[in-house]
């Protein structure tokens, strides 16, 4: 028999993050407040693998996104990396809190409802691609 995966969500912030897990019937699992920190960060996503179920994992597009992606990929069986403008039961929560946004991602991704972004790992074509827009914007313009 096929084990229902456990859909899990990290509100990844400079200082602290929360990570939190929502099993396939709905039922919330506690939510973890951490400092952010490579080696905590990586614990707190193997303590969900203790679990023997597959973790799917989702986090929103970020400036620090490449940098948790990179360590929690390895540990989960789908990273879902998400677009957070197209999640609208997260942007207009009146009760919004970093919690209340895990509850949120963890039932969008459970529910299949999130707009996924890509996010290659390729740090060298990131750089490239980077390299070659710049020098786009240096050319003259026309009008010159």
């Amino acid at each position: 028999m096929k084990k229902t995966p456990l859909y899990a969500a990290l509100d990844l912030h400079s200082r602290y993050s929360v990570l939190g897990s929502m099993d396939h019937e709905g039922n919330s699992q506690p939510r973890m407040r951490f400092p952010t920190e490579a080696n905590i960060l990586r614990a707190e996503v193997e303590a969900l693998r203790k679990r023997r179920r597959p973790v799917y994992l989702t986090m929103e597009a970020g400036a620090m996104t490449r940098w948790a992606g990179a360590i929690v990929r390895p540990l989960v069986e789908r990273l879902i990396i998400c677009e957070p403008r197209y999640n609208r039961l997260i942007n207009s929560n009146p009760t919004k809190s970093d919690e209340a946004d895990v509850d949120g991602m963890c039932l969008l991704l459970r529910l299949g409802k999130l707009k996924e972004v890509w996010m290659g790992v390729d740090r060298t074509r990131e750089i490239y691609r980077a390299l070659v827009y710049e020098l786009l914007n240096w050319r003259p313009s026309p009008e010159s």
